[in-house]
């Protein structure tokens, strides 16, 4: 009902568990992980476990859509079977020939059978079954006797169960013991936190094509307390939300608008859970208030004359007894992008940067809206006493208030008081190989090819992803290169399609002009800093950002 009015291609926030939409938390990439491992690994059980709404199902059809040619699924979402009724079902889902009213002998023997023939010809077989806590155990055990089906090598069939945190429970009965000992992979999905809860919105934003900013602060944290980082509630109170603001013809959700739709889509449990919380915190406040008081107005025994305290030191008197070189402020913005914990190896200036993953870019002359346009934490070239200049981490940038950092310790500046110290200088790391910019139509390259897969991403979102095979996925980065996982999430999990090779023609051309014009881009389809930075920001979600609110065109 809204889509039109937000500039939405679908709706952002629907509960269906479309892979598309899949934010890929940590944890949600492992646990996409262990099914990839338990499915590799010829045989058994794998376990998915996690409360009501937390993204099983999603993570489980995000695996069905990268499964290789060769492997055959059933899949199971009604459990409510008995051990017969099950059988049949497998060889429903399996096109599995059965005689009219068989028994479950004729089942399994049918079933053997397929699955002989099908491994003969190099196929293999997974059966996945969704709500797993209301299996009977007599159902279980039977689903434990087709691991039997095996040959001398290997076993024929593989299983996937996944459940709400009962089915452990259930799977710990000592008559299910022989079962339990066959699970290969278990993992349990947890809610997500107050900062995924932020990225999880804008993730599902992006992807529907938002091209503005739609939630406030407050907004959100209200957001994540309502739904306590579960992803199916988080959907429902941002679907009403938007809904009321489209009602009032309005652009932003504010608190209010996220307490009027817990009213409408909460039950009154969860919503007194929360005001028993707010009470409680309250009533703590009240109490230290109270101890803190009583405290003061204490009589003190009388203290001898001391020396007097010195205020504390400004940031900018606190930075003359920091690191503030070039390399140390690189190695903090290294760290922010998932790099690993300093080694104690020197890290080289902006100009020596020899990462094979993350390129270091020397903006100069460039202002306070660039950096917002960009969205991306930078390293600031302060005036420095005579020839040597400071660096510091701009870590977050809020309106008016910044956060840097220089060292191990951070400061919270307001920018004005911090751009009257900036040089004008930045140094910014991109997930590109931007030495080949710019680029002009009918160049070749790897940069070429990453260009290609975001735009085809930004502009086809509704098509099916498995069209183009034999792309490399990876975004050509070489082999053996070690990626954090910010930057192997979508090829981990989502296998995102691009629309060609590595040539930069006519039809990327269009998609280009029309990507600058969108943007409020120089539409004259040449792809510089400015236009790749742009396209990093709006399709990279999970890379580290400057700001959760700047409002900006398609921001």
């Amino acid at each position: 009902m809204y889509n039109f009015h937000f500039g939405f291609s679908d709706a952002p926030f629907s509960i269906a568990p479309d892979p598309r939409y899949l934010y890929l938390s940590e944890q949600h990439r492992e646990a996409l992980a262990h099914l990839l491992y338990g499915i590799g690994d010829h045989g058994g059980f794998v376990v998915l476990t996690g409360e009501v709404g937390t993204g099983k199902t999603t993570v489980c059809r995000c695996l069905l859509q990268q499964l290789p040619q060769h492997i055959d699924v059933a899949f199971i979402v009604n459990p409510k079977l008995n051990s017969l009724e099950l059988l049949q079902t497998v060889c429903d889902e399996l096109a599995v020939a059965v005689p009219e009213s068989p028994s479950s002998k004729q089942l399994i023997d049918a079933l053997n059978a397929f699955l002989l023939a099908t491994h003969a010809r190099g196929r293999n077989t997974i059966l996945i079954i969704d709500e797993a806590q209301n299996l009977d155990p007599e159902v279980l055990e039977q689903l434990r006797l087709l691991t039997n089906l095996e040959t001398n090598d290997r076993k024929l069939l593989q299983l996937i169960l996944l459940g709400q945190p009962e089915l452990n429970t259930l799977l710990a009965q000592p008559s299910l013991r022989q079962l339990a000992q066959r699970i290969t992979a278990r993992y349990h999905l947890r809610p997500l936190s107050r900062d995924e809860v932020n990225r999880y919105i804008e993730h599902r934003l992006a992807i529907a094509g938002c091209r503005g900013h739609l939630f406030s602060p407050g907004a959100i944290a209200l957001i994540y307390s309502y739904s306590q980082g579960i992803p199916r509630l988080i959907n429902l109170l941002c679907d009403r939300a938007l809904l009321g603001v489209y009602s009032r013809n309005g652009s932003l959700v504010d608190t209010a608008m996220v307490r009027r739709a817990a009213r409408e889509v909460l039950p009154p449990r969860q919503r007194r859970v929360n005001r028993a919380t707010a009470s409680a915190l309250a009533l703590a406040v009240i109490v230290v208030g109270a101890c803190a008081l009583w405290f003061w107005r204490a009589p003190r025994p009388p203290q001898p004359p001391t020396a007097a305290v010195a205020a504390p030191l400004g940031w900018r008197e606190e930075l003359r007894h920091i690191d503030t070189s070039e390399p140390a402020a690189l190695q903090q913005l290294y760290q922010l992008w998932g790099g690993g914990a300093d080694t104690g190896k020197p890290t080289p200036t902006c100009q020596d940067w020899h990462d094979d993953t993350l390129r270091c870019l020397r903006l100069g002359a460039i202002g306070v809206e660039e950096l917002k346009r960009y969205n991306r934490p930078v390293v600031l070239q302060l005036r420095g006493a005579g020839d040597k200049p400071r660096f510091v981490l701009l870590k977050r940038l809020e309106q008016d208030a910044a956060r840097i950092s220089a060292g191990a310790r951070e400061w919270d500046v307001p920018w004005p008081e911090l751009a009257g110290q900036w040089s004008g200088d930045a140094l910014l790391l991109v997930a590109a190989p931007v030495e080949q910019l710019p680029l002009q139509p009918g160049a070749t390259g790897s940069l070429v090819a990453w260009i290609d897969s975001r735009l085809y991403r930004y502009f086809h979102r509704n098509e099916p992803r498995w069209q183009r095979e034999g792309y490399d996925h990876s975004d050509r980065l070489r082999e053996g290169v070690p990626k954090p996982a910010w930057l192997v999430s979508h090829h981990l999990a989502l296998r995102v399609q691009t629309a060609g090779g590595d040539t930069y023609d006519a039809p990327l051309l269009a998609q280009v002009k029309r990507f600058q014009q969108e943007q409020g881009l120089q539409e004259n389809g040449v792809i510089d800093l400015a236009t790749l930075l742009v396209i990093s920001r709006l399709l990279d979600v999970d890379q580290p950002r400057l700001s959760d609110a700047l409002i900006q065109r398609g921001s």
